[in-house]
C-alpha cells in the first residue's frame, strides 16, 4: 500500500536561522562542479574519487576553498593565531581519513554514503571548541614519537642544575662558583704571629702548586684586615689607655699589573677611644689611616705584605686560583626522553538503515535519512571529543594538585588554585560591574604571573576558558575575534574566542557552554614553540564507513562513524580561579558559578 506524504501545518512568524548555510552552499557547489566537469557524483562515485589521488585532491581543495575567506589573522592574535594554519591541518586530516577509508574498503565494498565523510569531517573539526583551548595538531601517523629534552649543568659529582631555573633561584650562585678556580680560604693570615708576611705561599693555602702549573687569578686581592692599636698611642690630645682592636672588611686591595704586582693602598677606618676625667667616661671616635704595602709574585704564587703604621696584624685574601688548566668545570648536558603516544580508536556510533526506512522518511518527511544520520553521527562525535578534552584537563588538574614528586627535575608543581569573591569589600565605593571589571582582571593577571614561574620559559602563552556565565565577567577586557556573527568555513561556531587586552602576556579567552559553570575560570599553559610541551591534542582521522555491521542488528545495512584522537600532557601547567558570591543580589539565586 502506497504511503502518502504528510502535510505539516504551516505557521507564520517563526524564525529559521541556518547556522550552516554557508557550509551547505559550499557542499552543493562542490557537488555540482564535480558533476559538470568530471561527470562524477561525490556521493554516488565516492569510491572512484577517494581512490584517485587526483580527484581526491580536487575534492579536498574545493571543500576547503572557503577557509581562505574566513577568519583572518588580526593584530590582536599576532603569530599565535590558531586559525593561521587551519587549512594545512585539515589537509593532513583529510589525507589521514581518506587513507583509513580506502584501507577499510579493501575488505568490503565502498558504499556511496562514504562520500559524505570528508565533508562532515570539515564541519566536525571547525565545530570543536577544545581546539582553541589545547594545542591541536594533526599527525601523519597514528603512532607519535617525539624527544623531550631538558638542558642542565652538572658538577663533578653529577649533581644537576636545570636551565633556566638556576637563573631564578639561589642555585645560580653555587653554579657560578663551581666553574671557577678554587676560592681563597675564609681565613686571616698569618694564623699565628703578626705581619709582615714575606713571600707567603697564597698559592698553597688555596690548594694550588707550581708542580700542577697553578697560578693566581687576576681577581686575587686583600679582602679584609685585622689590627691592634697599642696602649698609650697618642691621637692629638687623646691617648689610648688600652689596646684597641679593629677589623676592616669588604676591601679589594689588588696588585697593580703595571708595577709587577706591587700594591700601595691606604685604608681609612674609625676606632673609638675611651677617656676618663673627673666628671665622666667619654667615648670619642677617631679616624685613622693605614698604608698597606706589598708585592705579589704571580709566577711563584707568593705575597709580601706590611703596613704603616704597623697596626695591621693579619690579612684575609680574596679571589681565586686561575682556572686556565680547566680543573674546575661545569658540564653542559641534555636530559632526553623518547616519548611515544599511540592514538587509539574511540567511540563508534552505528545506525541501521533499512531500505524501507530510507524510503519511508523520503516519502513522509521529504528527508534523506541517510544524509541526516551521517550529519548526526558527526555531531555526536564532535561533542564527544570536546567533552573528552575538557574532562582530560579536569582530571589532570585534580591529579597534579596532590602530587609531591614531579618529572624532569621540576620541584614547584604544575598547578595553581585560587578563589575570587565577587563581593565588594566594605567601604569600597564601586558598583558591581566596576568592581568586577577592575578587581577580577587584576586578580587574573596576578594569577597568570604565578603560573609563568612554573616553567620559566618565554615560549608559552595562556588560554583562559570557562562557561559564558563566568567569562562574561571579563567581557569588557576581551577583544572578541569569534562571536555570534562569525562564520568559519561557512559554519557558525557555537563558542566565542578572543584575546585578553592590556596584559603583559599573550592570553586567549574561550567561552563555551561545554565547560561546567562550577569550574570558574580555568587557565591552561599553551606552548608557542616545539621545544615546550604542556598539553597537546592529536586528531588523526574521522570516518563515516559502511564496511562494519551493526552489532545489534547484523542483518541490515549499517552506517558507522568513528574518530581517532588523543589528548596528552608532559608539563601539565594549568590553574583554576574559583568564583564565589556571583549571585549579585538576586534573591532566587543559590550556590556559586
Amino acid at each position: 500500500m502506497r504511503k502518502e506524504t504528510v502535510e505539516f501545518t504551516k505557521t507564520i512568524g517563526s524564525f529559521n536561522i541556518s547556522k550552516n548555510k554557508g557550509f551547505d552552499e559550499n557542499l552543493r557547489s562542490v557537488t555540482e562542479n564535480f558533476k559538470n566537469q568530471y561527470n562524477l557524483d561525490i556521493v554516488g562515485d565516492a569510491a572512484t574519487i577517494l581512490k584517485s589521488d587526483e580527484y581526491s585532491e580536487i575534492y579536498r581543495e574545493a571543500l576547503l576553498e572557503d577557509l581562505d575567506d574566513g577568519l583572518q589573522v588580526t593584530e590582536a592574535m599576532s603569530d599565535t593565531n590558531p586559525y593561521s594554519c587551519i587549512r594545512e591541518k585539515m589537509t593532513q586530516l583529510f589525507e589521514n581519513s581518506r587513507y583509513e577509508l580506502v584501507r577499510e574498503s579493501a575488505v568490503g565494498q565502498m558504499e556511496p554514503v562514504v562520500g559524505l565523510s570528508l565533508a562532515v569531517l570539515k564541519k566536525n573539526f571547525l565545530s570543536c571548541n577544545s581546539k582553541d583551548v589545547v594545542n591541536t595538531e594533526i599527525p601523519v601517523k597514528p603512532v607519535i614519537k617525539l624527544p623531550f629534552e631538558r638542558d642542565f649543568l652538572k658538577d663533578a659529582q653529577g649533581k644537576k642544575y636545570y636551565i633556566p631555573e638556576i637563573y631564578y633561584n639561589e642555585e645560580y650562585k653555587e653554579v657560578v662558583k663551581l666553574g671557577k678556580g678554587d676560592a681563597m680560604p675564609d681565613t686571616f693570615y698569618p694564623e699565628s704571629g703578626t705581619l709582615p708576611l714575606h713571600k707567603f705561599d697564597v698559592l698553597g693555602i688555596a690548594g694550588g702548586s707550581l708542580a700542577t702549573r697553578d697560578t693566581l687569578n687576576m681577581d686575587f686581592c686583600i679582602s679584609a684586615i685585622k689590627g691592634s692599636i697599642p696602649s698609650g698611642t697618642a691621637f692629638g690630645t687623646l691617648t689610648t689607655s688600652g689596646a684597641i682592636t679593629f677589623t676592616v672588611s669588604n676591601l679589594s686591595i689588588m696588585p697593580k699589573q703595571g708595577t709587577n704586582g706591587a700594591f700601595n693602598n691606604e685604608v681609612t677606618t674609625t676606632v673609638t677611644l675611651t677617656t676618663t676625667n673627673s666628671d665622666a667616661t667619654e667615648d670619642t671616635p677617631v679616624s685613622i689611616s693605614i698604608g698597606i704595602f706589598g708585592e705579589v709574585d704571580y709566577y711563584t704564587g707568593t705575597i709580601s705584605v706590611t703596613s704603616a703604621p704597623s697596626y695591621v696584624t693579619q690579612v684575609k685574601f680574596g679571589g681565586h686560583l686561575s682556572n686556565v688548566n680547566n680543573n674546575n668545570s661545569l658540564e653542559l648536558d641534555t636530559e632526553r626522553e623518547i616519548i611515544e603516544f599511540v592514538i587509539p580508536d574511540n567511540t563508534r556510533i552505528n545506525t541501521g538503515l533499512t531500505v524501507e526506512k530510507i524510503k519511508d522518511f523520503n516519502v513522509l518527511f521529504d528527508t534523506d535519512i541517510t544524509a541526516k544520520y551521517v550529519h548526526l553521527i558527526g555531531n555526536v562525535l564532535t561533542q564527544t571529543e570536546d567533552s573528552d578534552v575538557f574532562a582530560f584537563l579536569d582530571t589532570s588538574l585534580s591529579k597534579w594538585k596532590t602530587m609531591t614528586h614531579f618529572p624532569f627535575g621540576y620541584t614547584e608543581g604544575f598547578t595553581e588554585s585560587k578563589e575570587f569573591s565577587a563581593t565588594i569589600p566594605t567601604g569600597k565605593m564601586y558598583s558591581t560591574p566596576e568592581w568586577i571589571e577592575k578587581d577580577l582582571k587584576f586578580a587574573l593577571d596576578r594569577f597568570i604571573q604565578r603560573m609563568k614561574k612554573k616553567l620559566r620559559t618565554p615560549d608559552i602563552m595562556f588560554v583562559v576558558y570557562g562557561h559564558p556565565n563566568n567569562v562574561t565577567l571579563l567581557n569588557s577586557n576581551v577583544r572578541w575575534v569569534i562571536d555570534n556573527d562569525t562564520r568559519v568555513g561557512g559554519i557558525q561556531l557555537d563558542y566565542q574566542f578572543g584575546v585578553l587586552t592590556n596584559t603583559l602576556d599573550r592570553v586567549h579567552v574561550v567561552s563555551s557552554m561545554k565547560v561546567p559553570e562550577k569550574y570558574g575560570l580555568r587557565i591552561v599553559a599553551y606552548p608557542t614553540s616545539s621545544e615546550t610541551y604542556t598539553f597537546k591534542h592529536y586528531k588523526y582521522s574521522f570516518n563515516i564507513e559502511n564496511t562494519y555491521r551493526n552489532p545489534n542488528a547484523q542483518n541490515i545495512p549499517n552506517v558507522m562513524g568513528t574518530s581517532r584522537y588523543l589528548t596528552t600532557e608532559i608539563l601539565p601547567v594549568q590553574g583554576e580561579l574559583v568564583l564565589t558570591n556571583t549571585g549579585f543580589g538576586m534573591s532566587d539565586f543559590s550556590g556559586t558559578y
